[in-house]
């Protein structure tokens, strides 16, 4: 007998082990065949695949990168798996293999619209990338990738708009993941062009920047306050707590100092500046505005001449300072 027809004589056993638990590796050398070939019985005949340790975020990775036209088996070879490994993975967590047709289409997109900063659009675009955005460190890889949560997925849709950009959203549905039941579902823009990753480099849009971000002096002036709302959209908060009246920003140090020394110098207010004390959050700190009058200075200054913001937070604003009825639909 080949190895193929001892394992088609112990398909029950082999269904049986697998539901126990076995792993992969392990039925595999019971039965002195190859990884690959293991898989491969597996795959065709519908024996359950699922691999308990591979971690949630590889998974999300392969998926994200399958789904931005990589090959799959380019991916299984990165991180090490069997092609069918990664073949049970896009068609358990994602949409299934495309056909041929489909697996390389490139959407259109104005690929020069990052190569200056010289509209209100941009500039806010840009602050929201410096907070929320996340560019591939893997060398040759330009992706691109802005997640944010369902509620304020409108803004990816004005972000499409603004750049022509024809791919739909990725969405995510975290509800199906039991370790990130608190989390809200998200939505996720993912732009994979060159001429673009390399043009939000030049302004400082690089793999791993959340402790190297430096606050863009290049701007001209009637550009910094856009870009402030983009940084305050992705890692502000705004209180809608009428007896505390705050708004804060997470961000590197330069970032934090730079944006407090232009809006007290601008507005003359006061902000507050601490050190976060965590190992892991090494170089990041904090600014805050306290008060009804210095609160309604800065958000006066954010939001004037405003074509993109999240609403939710516009929202916050309008109720905090002007006494209008919070939009209760934004903040489900």
């Amino acid at each position: 007998m080949n190895m193929t027809e001892i394992l088609r004589a112990n398909e029950n056993e082999i269904r049986l082990l697998r539901i126990q638990g076995m792993r992969m590796k392990n039925l595999a050398q019971k039965y002195n065949v190859s990884y690959s070939i293991m898989t491969h019985f597996l795959t065709t005949h519908n024996i359950i695949l699922k691999e308990s340790n591979i971690d949630l975020d590889i998974i999300n990775e392969i998926v994200e990168r399958y789904n931005n036209g990589e090959r799959y088996d380019y991916i299984a070879k990165d991180f090490h798996f069997d092609k069918e490994k990664v073949r049970f993975i896009l068609e358990k967590y994602g949409n299934g293999v495309k056909e041929k047709s489909d697996a390389f289409r490139i959407y259109n997109i104005d690929k020069h619209f990052f190569d200056d900063i010289n509209t209100d659009v941009k500039a806010y675009i840009l602050g929201l990338l410096y907070t929320d955005g996340c560019r591939n460190k893997r060398e040759n890889h330009y992706q691109i990738t802005l997640k944010l949560q369902d509620r304020d997925v409108d803004i990816l849709y004005k972000i499409k708009k603004a750049m022509n950009f024809e791919r739909p959203l990725k969405f995510i549905d975290l509800s199906l993941q039991p370790r990130d039941f608190n989390q809200r579902n998200q939505y996720s823009l993912i732009i994979d062009n060159k001429q673009i990753a390399s043009s939000l480099e030049k302004w400082g849009i690089i793999p791993n920047k959340t402790k190297t971000l430096k606050f863009p002096d290049f701007l001209s002036e009637d550009l910094i306050s856009h870009f402030i709302r983009g940084c305050w959209d992705g890692d502000g908060t705004i209180s809608h707590n009428l007896k505390e009246q705050k708004a804060s920003f997470i961000g590197t140090y330069d970032m934090c100092v730079k944006i407090k020394e232009h809006i007290e110098n601008k507005l003359n207010v006061h902000f507050t500046i601490r050190k976060i004390e965590s190992l892991s959050m090494d170089n990041l700190y904090t600014i805050s505005i306290h008060g009804r009058i210095q609160l309604k200075k800065f958000l006066d200054y954010l939001y004037e001449d405003s074509n993109i913001h999240f609403d939710r937070k516009y929202s916050y604003y309008r109720y905090m300072c002007y006494g209008e009825e919070l939009n209760n639909s934004l903040l489900e």
